[in-house]
């Protein structure tokens, strides 16, 4: 029994009536009842104490009326019931309040309640309107309302809230605020949150880590949240601050846009700002370490200046321009940063709501403030509408500096006001940096210049600007910002720019699938060592760094190795450069690939705390961490979009509970697995861990431990997901040949390969001649025995592998579906341990193949039927995961594992997958069983024309059982079914002569020798002028006495009837046609009259040969009926022992036909007819007396 809710607080209980595979399900209703006032919002059954010697089950059910009920089901009454504390919000104006009371029952706005029972007892747990969690205890009479015990933990609605079946008192409950939390019940009747599911609802846009101290890693989400997730290594594991590692913000509201652009302050003083873009063109300042108020998450904030359009990037940069340097305007827009920040507090805490316009009252307080703050002023800069702003104050038209940056010498004034500028960059010359013939603690350039700033481009040039160094730290002088370069290594937008922590390299990413690596170390020097700025173009680059298959969308430098470059890319797929100094060879190359990700990736970050962690992000909505080391691919793939497959991936990303941290704070009692303890999703894991240096702790150089790696993976091309044909090499042929004649063979036809099946089969089983490699699976159409019966088990172990190498070789969705294949085959082979193995080794677990294995109950073919009593389990899965899916493969394994193998095979036979089932039935099914399923098989497969590369497959059927006169009856049924040229005449005619030969009764091999006799002659004379070396005579000849010799020969141990000694003469006959039509000279040939027939028996022969005679329009017909008539001529009337009437009447008639078939061939070709007429007239004269009329008669043709 089960019960269903509706809508209007209606409550069905329903019976389910168990019924066999092929069956239709039933329903019966149990009852029906009116429980809530509004809609249902969930139902569970309660389990109470035993009492009495037996347990009772309730049904508790929630509305959205706030009330949680609880139902004695047989007598439909509620027996206790309780109604959820707090209020609806109202509507904000009568309309709509009207509107939500008309619509959906009343239902618009109002809360959501959920319940359930961790323990059999009177204790339930109750969701809240606000994300609280109440405990009821319904044996206490008095309680009006239940117990608050969770009340700010959930910030917003609770929608599921389940008990996890076998644990120590767990729960789980999803709410609205993205968070998936574990709740564990104690003794005391406490609810303690002890773990949290990070989730996602959008993709990640961006992502940004502070450079100081272990700030957390920032996450821009496409629905408007900020993830701030602090990954901490082992080592600060036990000394993080407890609750703090996730914490999901919404900076804009709930129904914001989403974040496109990270940056966090430089300065260690502010490194808790964090500056964001969003996508609806908004910027603005967030402080991560003050308390966010939960009241109004609901509420979007008041949006400063909107630019419209997306931000694409925001960075922190330095005061660049001087306050007059635009009119004398610009010093009445500009703020110092301890403002800002000051300003910037106040805004966050909710405490202050003014414009910002308000500190910058007057020109004196500017100046005094002016001379304190720090040493480096910093500021927001943005990149959005193709320009560059900078924000000081974020309730106020941002500043438009794209036109203050000097305009490079040698450039088109026009071209560079209009050109799009992409990114923009800047570089802190704050420590020294390695300069090639320098002290590592001597760096001329810092001396010089203070600040390098690159501006990326739309047609993919990126121009360098250097700040002189002031020698007066408290003013500005805008003659100090230089152009020194502009970088032409790119031809698309510039998407990224990134700059070394340890040198003077900047990594440049485009719209182009590569990434160019510039040193400017001897540009910079130059540039101090010259006595004026000129700024130069540069087109070189020190490495072009190639791999990926689509653009570049994000590039960070590893802060503790300055010689790995990471990157992402649209194709999906995050990978770590090498860009060492020297010679080692590593250089430059590729060292790892990240292929998790199954769609675009958008950012990509290189952990600040630990030096072999990484994150990527991208619009899949997977924030991910791996580890480079560990990772199995070295190489981007050669798909412009890779997408691995998703349960590998959703199998290696689980948080390990073990590890867990306890939760004991209130605010944010939660808790989430450090990232040690991920495993890269869909790589696989080393062998061997990687060495640890002692003195350090930490791992050895990763660029090392992947080299050491070797990679054998092949790339494919991308392919829609489909699932494959589970046995595609089952009665399906690579190369089709054709009938053609071949004089040089014997017999002088090669017969097609559809065809020859038929006659090796034949072979096979009369004569033990051993099959082709290529027809092995013909023998599964043959009657079950110990051979067949090996070559299917080795017929299946080939398809089976050729399945698990597409598995390893694919690299899309379509490679889990041969692993799939792959153990379904051997399920149905009874190799279980086998299939066991397979999963665990691939870490490819899908629910219905764990459970065919939990439901095998042999391993060997040919068990016992199951049969079905009581509730038949298999039957009912097989039909859900019918309606589900419709993968009638994974159905019928299912009933195979469950010993139903009659039933797979007939719900393959009811889909129309007939190989498959035939298969089946030959493997699982006792012989005497399956023999009816087969033929029904291949009636179907003949029936539905499915037959593959065997169109005679029910003559090879046939074959195997013996029955040689219904193979004749196939053979002519197919002659006149299928129509064709006179070459595919003969080689069936010849077909079924060879296997008449076998039959006991004569008449069969009789007809056969008729009809191959006929298109034997009709096909020579249809032979063509067509090969340069041979004549039509040349071959004609040999093709006319290579079926001499074959008939001559015996075929086996059954030689040629004696009465069909006639073919002889009539080859003959065609022979010397032949000859006399072609252009020279008669040529003398005996006709062989050698034979045991009767003369009387042979005429009876030529007349069945000639029978249905009519007038062709055809010349090979033509020279049919020249050569049948001219062998009873020759029959009649050569010399004879008698001289009878009858005999004299039978020459006559003979003479007679041969006259009008030669009258039908002039009709045709006069000078063809001509010439063989007269060759006649002399063949006649050899005759001698007996021809005299057979020359009166050619003489007769000649005659105008």
């Amino acid at each position: 029994m089960f019960a269903v809710g509706y809508r209007k607080g209606l409550i069905g209980l329903y019976q389910y009536m168990f019924s066999s595979v092929t069956s239709t399900q039933k329903l019966t209703q149990f009852s029906r009842f009116h429980a809530h006032e509004k809609d249902i919002c969930g139902m569970f059954w309660r389990f109470s104490d035993i009492s009495c010697g037996e347990s009772t089950v309730d049904l508790v059910s929630t509305g959205r009326d706030q009330f949680v009920k609880v139902w004695d089901v047989e007598k439909s009454w509620c027996h206790s019931s309780i109604r959820v504390p707090g209020s609806t919000r109202a509507s904000t104006s009568s309309k709509q309040s009207s509107r939500s009371a008309k619509d959906n029952n009343g239902s618009t706005g109002t809360p959501w309640i959920c319940a359930c029972q961790t323990k059999p007892g009177y204790e339930l747990w109750i969701s809240g309107l606000r994300g609280e969690i109440y405990q009821w205890s319904m044996n206490e009479v008095s309680s009006a309302s239940p117990k608050s015990v969770a009340p700010n933990i959930h910030t917003m609605l609770i929608f599921a809230m389940r008990s996890i079946p076998n644990s120590n008192n767990l729960l789980i409950t999803v709410s609205q605020d993205r968070q998936v939390l574990v709740w564990q019940s104690t003794e005391q009747n406490l609810l303690v949150p002890i773990l949290r599911i990070p989730t996602l609802a959008g993709g990640i846009s961006a992502l940004a880590q502070s450079d100081h101290g272990n700030g957390p890693v920032a996450a821009g989400v496409s629905d408007g949240s900020l993830l701030l997730w602090r990954p901490f290594p082992e080592p600060y594991a036990a000394s993080g601050a407890l609750g703090r590692d996730l914490v999901v913000l919404w900076p804009r509201g709930q129904n914001a846009s989403g974040i496109t652009a990270l940056a966090w302050h430089p300065s260690p003083k502010h490194e808790s700002l964090l500056a964001y873009g969003t996508e609806a063109g908004c910027v603005d300042l967030l402080d991560t370490a003050k308390q966010r108020k939960t009241t109004n998450s609901n509420k979007s904030k008041a949006q400063p200046y909107m630019f419209g359009t997306t931000v694409y990037r925001v960075v922190w940069g330095p005061r660049l321009f001087d306050r007059d340097s635009d009119g004398g305007n610009i010093h009445k827009q500009i703020v110092p940063e301890s403002d800002i920040c000051h300003e910037v507090g106040h805004h966050l805490s909710g405490e202050f709501e003014g414009d910002v316009t308000k500190y910058d009252g007057s020109l004196e307080r500017t100046e005094e403030a002016n001379s304190l703050h720090d040493k480096f002023s910093f500021y927001v800069y943005s990149v959005c509408k193709g320009k560059i702003f900078c924000h000081l104050g974020f309730q106020r038209t941002p500043l438009d500096v794209t036109l203050r940056f000097p305009q490079p010498s040698g450039t088109n004034m026009d071209e560079w006001i209009e050109c799009k500028r992409t990114d923009i960059s800047f570089l802190n010359l704050d420590k020294p940096r390695n300069v090639k013939g320098y002290d590592p603690t001597c760096d001329p350039i810092i001396d010089f210049f203070d600040w390098v700033v690159t501006l990326g481009y739309r047609d993919g040039r990126v121009d360098v600007y250097v700040r002189r160094r002031s020698t007066e730290p408290g003013k500005l002088h805008p003659s100090n910002l230089f152009p020194l370069c502009t970088l032409s290594t790119q031809t698309k937008g510039i998407n990224c720019l990134a700059w070394s922590y340890d040198h003077y390299r900047i990594a440049i990413g485009s719209n182009e699938p590569f990434i160019t690596v510039v040193d400017l170390t001897h540009i910079l020097l130059s540039a101090i060592k010259s006595s004026g700025f000129s700024h130069i173009k540069s087109s070189t680059c020190l490495a072009r760094l190639q791999g990926h298959c689509n653009r570049i969308t994000g590039l960070d430098w590893s802060p503790h190795d300055p010689a790995l470059l990471l990157s992402s890319s649209f194709d999906g797929t995050a990978n770590v450069w090498s860009v060492q100094v020297g010679h080692s060879p590593q250089n430059y190359l590729s060292v790892a690939n990240f292929r998790a990700h199954r769609l675009r990736l958008f950012s990509c970050l290189w952990s600040r705390t630990e030096s072999d962690l990484a994150f990527s992000g991208g619009e899949l909505r997977h924030l991910l961490g791996w580890r480079p080391s560990k990772l199995f691919h070295t190489e981007p793939p050669n798909a412009r979009r890779y997408r691995p497959p998703p349960v590998r991936k959703a199998q290696n990303i689980q948080p390990d509970v073990d590890n867990s941290l306890p939760v004991n704070n209130c605010n944010t009692s939660v808790s989430i697995s450090s990232p040690s303890n991920l495993v890269a999703a869909n790589e696989r894991e080393t062998q061997k861990s990687s060495e640890v240096d002692t003195s350090t702790g930490q791992p050895e150089s990763i660029t090392k431990s992947i080299s050491a790696k070797k990679s054998d993976n092949k790339k494919t091309s991308e392919k829609s997901r489909k699932r494959p044909s589970l046995f595609p090499r089952f009665l399906q042929r690579v190369d089709i040949q054709t009938n053609q004649i071949d004089v040089t063979s014997f017999p002088p036809i090669q017969i097609s390969s559809k065809l020859a099946q038929v006659t090796h089969v034949f072979r096979w089983l009369y004569d033990s001649v051993p099959l082709p490699l290529g027809e092995q699976d013909l023998l599964f159409l043959l009657p079950d025995s110990m051979f067949t019966r090996r070559q299917l088990i080795r017929f299946l172990d080939q398809q089976a592998s050729h399945h698990f190498q597409a598995y390893l070789t694919a690299q899309n969705v379509n490679g889990l579906m041969h692993l799939d294949a792959y153990c379904m085959i051997l399920l149905w082979m009874g190799r279980v341990s086998q299939v066991s193995s397979t999963i665990v080794a691939e870490h490819h677990m899908p629910f219905w193949l764990l459970w065919c294995l939990n439901m095998t109950k042999s391993t060997e073919p040919w068990f016992t039927e199951q049969s079905v009593s009581g509730y038949d389990l298999p039957g009912e899965k097989a039909k859900e995961m019918m309606s589900i899916s419709s993968d009638v493969f994974i159905c019928a394994t299912i009933l195979v594992s469950a010993g139903r193998s009659t039933d797979a095979v007939n719900l393959l036979i009811n889909s129309n997958r007939l190989k498959e089932a035939l298969l089946l039935a030959r493997l699982r099914l006792d012989p005497q069983d399956a023999h009816p399923l087969l033929t029904k098989c291949l009636e179907l497969m003949i029936r539905n024309q499915t037959t593959g590369d065997v169109p005679f497959l029910n003559v090879i059927y046939q074959l195997g059982y013996g029955t040689i006169s219904n193979v004749n009856a196939l053979i002519q049924r197919a002659i006149i079914s299928q129509p064709g040229n006179v070459v595919d005449e003969l080689a069936i005619y010849w077909t079924q002569f060879v296997i008449s030969l076998r039959s006991a009764d004569s008449s069969f091999s009789h007809g056969a020798m008729l009809q191959l006799i006929r298109s034997c002659l009709l096909a020579g004379f249809e032979l063509s002028d067509d090969d340069e070396s041979l004549t039509v005579g040349e071959k004609r000849e040999a093709y006319f006495s290579q079926w001499k010799l074959v008939f001559r020969r015996p075929f086996g141990s059954t030689p040629i009837d004696s009465s069909l000694s006639v073919v002889f003469p009539i080859l003959d006959s065609a022979l010397l046609v032949s000859r006399m039509l072609s252009q020279g000279g008669y040529v003398h040939m005996q006709i062989s009259m050698e034979f045991s027939a009767t003369r009387d028996q042979l005429l009876m022969l030529l007349d069945q040969l000639t029978i249905n005679r009519m007038s062709s329009s055809q010349w090979p017909t033509c020279m049919l009926h020249v050569a049948l008539d001219l062998t009873a001529a020759i029959l009649v009337y050569r010399p004879q022992t008698d001289d009878t009437e009858m005999l004299r009447q039978e020459q006559t008639k003979r003479l007679l036909q041969l006259t009008r078939a030669l009258q039908e061939c002039a009709k045709l070709d006069s000078v063809k007819a001509n010439r063989l007429i007269n060759n006649l007239i002399i063949f006649s004269k050899e005759l001698g007396s007996a021809g005299a009329p057979l020359h009166s008669a050619f003489h007769s043709l000649l005659e105008p």
